[in-house]
């Protein structure tokens, strides 16, 4: 304890010097200080006048502990306050700090949303080419003739940007497949028209085939009924003459 703290009278005390004087060991000066003036008196039972004192000297007791007290429970209750002020204040605060510090950072907050934006625009428009050259197996020609006028439609230029040159790439690239398919696509295609027309022929010939052998069935048919009816003719002619004979 300081030489200053214990020169401070009870009756001194006040929410200025407080923090000074309830801490550990702060309150002893006012013990001290009571102590001597109370134990330092030895009045006499036997007269009034000495009860009288001792009643007052305890009395005095009382009001200093009271007027140490009281100011020291303000004290403490503004304590207990002092969490729920800072925090409050620090809750503030952090609100309007933060709202700061957005409101600072908005511009480039903005810029970043529009630059996701432009990327996301020419990577969906890759991403649409790329799918061009996917599953093409199933595609006829005409279709893949579709696709490659598309993947030549897309423009290549200043509008681009930073990606003008993957996008050149990646036209190249998905043109070059989608080619190569047209060209297996046409091979293909020309291979089952020719066999197509392989199969008519066949089926053609085969038709003339039947044709010709119904033809000539139907000749022989003839052929052998003329023949079958001359020959009953000539049967007959026989038969008249030798009837003619037996006569």
């Amino acid at each position: 304890m300081s030489a200053e703290q214990k020169l401070i009278a009870i009756e001194e005390i006040s929410e200025a010097n407080a923090p000074a004087i309830y801490v550990a060991g702060g309150l002893q000066q006012f013990i001290d200080l009571v102590k001597g003036e109370v134990l330092g008196e030895v009045p006499d039972l036997k007269t009034r006048k000495g009860r009288e004192r001792i009643a007052s000297l305890a009395a005095k007791v009382s009001k200093s502990k009271t007027a140490v007290e009281k100011p020291g429970r303000d004290y403490l209750r503004r304590l207990k306050e002092m969490p729920k002020v800072v925090e409050t204040e620090l809750r503030e605060f952090v609100t309007k700090m933060d709202t700061l510090r957005d409101e600072t950072r908005r511009p480039l907050t903005e810029w970043e949303a529009a630059e996701d934006a432009r990327i996301d625009r020419h990577n969906d428009r890759l991403n649409w080419l790329k799918t061009l050259a996917d599953d093409l197996g199933e595609l006829n020609s005409l279709q893949l003739k579709g696709l490659i006028a598309e993947a030549e439609g897309m423009q290549l230029g200043a509008h681009w940007e930073e990606f003008e040159a993957e996008a050149g790439a990646v036209k190249d690239k998905v043109l070059s497949a989608l080619r190569a398919a047209l060209t297996k696509r046409e091979t293909f295609e020309a291979e089952q028209a020719e066999l197509a027309r392989l199969r008519r022929a066949e089926e053609e010939r085969a038709e003339q085939d039947r044709i010709r052998a119904a033809q000539e069935a139907a000749v022989e048919a003839e052929r052998q009924r003329v023949a079958q009816a001359q020959q009953a003719e000539r049967e007959a002619a026989a038969r008249r003459e030798q009837e003619l004979i037996d006569q």
